[in-house]
């Protein structure tokens, strides 16, 4: 195989693992309640409009507050807020393991394809053998590497504010 399919591929490949990995959500005030469903119990990054991160857990809208990180009991106003990323392992790391295994499993059987039939070699496999065996292979490396790395980076949703964002009805 060429280095331009080989490039090729591997561009398409990781360009599928990051947009499978991320999301958008927009909210106005009359949806308090699914933002606090959105945000309760998952890893939080909080970026400020003057571009600063506030890392915690488990954040709650209330009143005009942010309360994020309850246990230690730090808030911020929502105003100062540009957005909030939620982070969720179990979710990037089902995310990965799929996209590693389709990816994997692809990689592998172009490559079995592309090498042809193998009859002098220790074990004789025709090309559809091979590209089996090795797309087999590839994928389960593939969606093993993908689950692991998804569950470190885990699965990623900006929250943005379309308004005034209020908790007071």
């Amino acid at each position: 195989m060429n280095n331009r399919i080989k490039n090729s591929i591997l561009c398409l490949s990781l360009g599928i693992i990051i947009a499978g990995c991320s999301g958008n959500k927009y909210y106005s005030s009359s949806s308090i309640d699914e933002i606090n469903r959105s945000l309760s119990g998952k890893r939080i990054i909080i970026t400020l409009k003057d571009s600063r991160n506030l890392k915690g857990k488990d954040a709650f809208l209330k009143t005009d507050m942010l309360n994020y990180d309850i246990a230690n009991g730090n808030s911020v106003s929502i105003n100062l807020v540009h957005k909030i990323t939620t982070i969720d392992p179990g979710k990037g790391a089902r995310n990965g393991g799929i996209g590693g295994l389709l990816i994997g499993g692809l990689i592998g059987a172009l490559i079995g394809y592309s090498t042809g039939d193998d009859h002098n070699g220790i074990i004789n496999l025709s090309v559809e053998q091979k590209a089996r065996a090795l797309g087999i292979g590839c994928g389960i490396i593939g969606g093993i590497l993908g689950a692991g790395v998804g569950a470190m980076e885990g699965y990623r949703v900006d929250h943005y504010f379309r308004d005034t964002l209020s908790a007071e009805r």
